[in-house]
């Protein structure tokens, strides 16, 4: 199962990606600024660069 996280950047955003990760989650983080959020997450989190106002972009960002 793959777990979307919205938020990622934010104040505990990290913290939540980093707790998944280590129990072995697949995680896919929605956010505006794809290379910010990989900076901020450092790598073992897939990111998708979505729009999280844009309903279509969410479906696209969170399909498969």
């Amino acid at each position: 199962m793959t777990v979307a996280v919205i938020g990622a950047t934010g104040t505990v955003g990290p913290c939540a990606v980093a707790s998944l990760l280590d129990r072995g989650a697949d995680v896919r983080v929605l956010a505006r600024d794809a290379g910010r959020a990989g900076q901020v997450l450092g790598p073992g989190a897939e990111i998708r660069a979505t729009d999280i106002g844009d309903h279509d972009q969410i479906i696209a960002a969170c399909d498969g």
